[in-house]
């Protein structure tokens, strides 16, 4: 047993040792981080990854990733402009994502998406 145990870390260790970590996508090129340390953790929906991040065009807004730099997009400027909706308290139901964020005209509300422009409400 104690062999099996040394013989299945060893494989662990070999697993992780080429294991790669790399930047998926530049969001906010420069000196300024698109990740503040008060940033809201996004959501996995089905194979994307839905969440907060910040530009000097758009401020805090809506992001979606695939994992891939291509597939790597602001997904709704929600407050436009420079202003931050600072999309949070994420969660999944019905096949959907429901947030709140803040717009000018209408102050934090609830909104949902299914990933897709056309269903952000």
């Amino acid at each position: 047993m104690k062999k099996f145990i040394l013989s299945a870390f060893a494989s662990l260790i070999a697993l992780c040792s080429f294991s790669q970590v790399s930047l998926v996508k530049d969001i906010s090129p420069g000196a300024e981080s698109a990740f503040t340390s008060g940033s809201h953790s996004g959501i996995a929906l089905g194979d994307k990854f839905i969440f907060p991040a910040r530009t000097s065009v758009q401020g805090i807004e809506l992001w979606i990733s695939d994992g891939s730099d291509a597939g790597t997009n602001l997904l709704k400027d929600i407050n436009p402009g420079i202003g931050d909706s600072d999309p949070q308290s994420f969660f999944v139901a019905f096949g959907k994502v429901y947030f709140n964020a803040f717009t000018i005209d209408e102050g934090k509300e609830l909104w949902v998406t299914d990933g897709t422009l056309k269903e952000l409400n």
